[in-house]
């Protein structure tokens, strides 16, 4: 029995070195790939961002009405949230069997953040290396496109990032994505923040709660009721916090256990993906 126990161990340990050898194994291969596809693509050559509180302020248009898309093409989704320092906004298109899938995506942190944004979003492969390769050179400050015909393609101008993913269709996409950088080019703010929702107050009924008591918080904003034009995002320690229900501009919750506890709220214009943060601190009791 001794023997076997042994044994039992040594095959453990060599299981759990093996799989730290090939996790790390395969961080090497993703960097090496990472670095190779930046190379490729000229990344790191492009110019020094500026640091600055410009970026694009515009309502966006129904996609459906752009040139060159043609007719009959319905919305089978439209979803807007937060994610890393900003609001993004995805759209599925389908016409029978064909889909298209849009991706805006503006960042409240500036241009570095978008570009950063648009190398994460096309490096995320299974395939071997990263399929993109460098796009028009009139499209953005940087684009990049895949696929032959071209199935996507992906660029970054000022603070926001677009992506277009066909499927199905024999549609060229680079006029669709043309159209959308024409809108933006002569639509940069000073001062983007000036354009983001503004909530007049927050309402919290008990900043410092028992554990498991309800919370209820709500963010007094200047939309009407019946056309809430923004997204609530939140933002917080699960196993600080639990969210127990949400609607457009209030929420409730409880806490898990004792100590202090925050609220990250992201509010987003859904016309033109501006956002605004605030931090909600909570304290909660045994």
């Amino acid at each position: 029995m001794k023997l076997r126990s042994q044994l039992a161990i040594l095959l453990i340990a060599v299981f759990l070195i093996t799989n730290t050898m090939i996790g790390e194994d395969m961080d090497s291969y993703r960097e090496a790939m990472l670095e190779h596809f930046k190379n490729n693509i000229g990344f790191d050559k492009l110019p020094p961002v500026e640091h600055s509180s410009r970026g694009v302020v515009v309502a966006w248009p129904d996609i459906r009405q752009a040139p060159d898309l043609g007719p009959q093409w319905q919305i089978l989704a439209d979803t807007t949230w937060w994610e890393r320092n900003g609001g993004i906004k995805n759209q599925i298109l389908g016409r029978g069997g064909e889909r298209l899938v849009f991706t805006i995506f503006l960042a409240q942190a500036g241009e570095d953040a978008a570009r950063m944004f648009l190398l994460d979003k096309v490096s995320q492969t299974t395939m071997a290396a990263i399929p993109y390769i460098r796009g028009p050179a009139n499209l953005g400050t940087l684009s990049l496109t895949a696929g032959q015909p071209i199935d996507s393609v992906a660029w970054y101008f000022s603070n926001v990032v677009f992506q277009i993913e066909a499927t199905n269709t024999a549609l060229n996409i680079l006029p669709l994505a043309k159209s959308l950088q024409s809108l933006v080019e002569g639509r940069l703010a000073s001062n983007i923040a000036a354009y983001a929702p503004k909530p007049r107050s927050v309402m919290v009924s008990n900043r410092n709660a028992p554990i498991g008591q309800t919370v209820n918080v709500r963010l007094v904003t200047d939309q009407d009721k019946g056309q809430f034009n923004y997204v609530l995002d939140l933002e917080f320690d699960r196993s600080q916090i639990s969210i127990l229900s949400q609607n457009d501009d209030a929420f409730t919750l409880k806490g898990l256990r004792p100590g202090p506890a925050k609220v990250i709220a992201h509010l987003i214009d859904k016309r033109t993906l501006v956002s605004s943060s605030l931090t909600i601190d909570l304290v909660f009791s045994q």
